[in-house]
């Protein structure tokens, strides 16, 4: 999530601006509660994806203890059907999770198709209307579930933790064993292993969910299909921090 500092009195186009309300400095995470935990599993985007949900459920099962799950945000995002809205905002919810700006903009009361994804300039304004359209669709969906909408209402932005001697704070933006999987990558810091987990789900079954709410032609698959079956246009070195 960036968040970015208004420079004139125009307003920005739906999808390039991060709403005031998003914003939240380092006092935000000092007095937020501290909960500890062996293992933390801090999950990046699930953007309503159930076959790599249900992966994840396995990965942390395979823990020698119970792992903690913090969901720090954008679960939802192409789940428009109501079995698919349904199906993930109950699993995360289950667990601990942070806003993100997918969901935070589900909450809001005006039919405002912008989702706060704060795209720069830099992108092309197609791929940012598809994203406004794509996000008004899912907030047409989260409007039939009212309860699922209120208990997001209740969650906080940011999460405070303790593993080992080290305090992590968990907000939305994106070795040696306890990992119980091959890590991509990852480092020490002090006692603690800090890794990149894959998810190895099934990607017939996530390419079909997809396709069956983003036909070809759609928003999403004009945006996204080519990312989700060729993956990103950068290499896995990129993503990895320096050797030290």
């Amino acid at each position: 999530m960036a968040l970015t500092e208004a420079t004139d009195t125009k307003d920005p186009a739906p999808g390039r601006s991060c709403p005031l309300r998003y914003r939240h400095g380092a006092t935000a995470l000092a007095s937020a509660p501290e909960h500890a935990a062996d293992t933390l599993y801090v999950v990046g985007g699930f953007y309503g994806n159930l076959p790599a949900l249900e992966a994840l459920r396995q990965l942390a099962a395979r823990e020698a203890a119970p792992a903690t799950l913090c969901f720090n945000g954008d679960f939802n995002w192409f789940n428009v059907d109501a079995a698919g809205f349904v199906a993930i905002n109950r699993a995360v919810l289950a667990h601990d999770a942070c806003l993100g700006n997918m969901e935070a903009e589900l909450l809001s009361p005006d039919d405002e198709a912008g989702c706060g994804c704060a795209y720069p300039e830099s992108v092309d304004a197609g791929t940012v209307d598809r994203s406004n359209r794509i996000h008004a669709r899912l907030k047409q969906t989260a409007q039939a579930h009212p309860d699922l909408r209120r208990q997001l209402g209740t969650l906080p932005m940011v999460r405070r933790y303790r593993v080992g001697d080290a305090a992590i704070g968990v907000v939305h933006g994106d070795a040696e064993s306890p990992a119980p999987t091959p890590a991509l990558y990852g480092c020490r810091l002090g006692s603690l292993h800090i890794d990149a987990l894959p998810l190895d789900y099934d990607c017939v079954a996530w390419e079909a969910a997809f396709l069956a709410n983003w036909p070809p032609g759609s928003p999403a698959h004009v945006s996204y299909y080519r990312r989700i079956v060729d993956g990103p246009d950068h290499a896995l070195a990129r993503a990895a921090a320096p050797t030290r």
